[in-house]
């Protein structure tokens, strides 16, 4: 079993600062997760995210402190669909075919 802690105990304990990779978004080493209604631009939203985080780009007001390559894992979208949306996301980023490599894999189950 896990430590038990009362809430004003975690608060005076000393911890580490933690190191975001995206001020305030995704912390290193951290997991994003994202889940809304179908057709709410998820992917789009989140593959936009990855790019321009890999690019060591802003992610709308938000710095990225250190450049991160983003493994996905997806369980939703087929071969044909995330295709497609990559290519369109990474034109809108001004992103060459032979970059994509380098910021993002892509792992699927179908």
């Amino acid at each position: 079993m896990g430590e038990l802690i009362t809430a004003n105990n975690l608060l005076k304990t000393q911890l580490p600062n933690i190191e975001y990779l995206v001020d305030s978004i995704i912390p290193k080493g951290g997991i994003v997760y994202c889940f809304g209604a179908p057709g709410s631009f998820k992917t789009n939203f989140l593959l936009y995210l990855c790019l321009n985080g890999a690019m060591g780009k802003s992610i709308f007001d938000f710095n990225v402190n250190k450049k991160f390559k983003t493994l996905w894992i997806d369980e939703e979208n087929r071969k044909i669909g995330m295709k497609d949306k990559i290519m369109k996301i990474a034109r809108a980023l001004d992103i060459k075919e032979e970059q994509l490599d380098d910021l993002l894999i892509w792992i699927s189950d179908g």
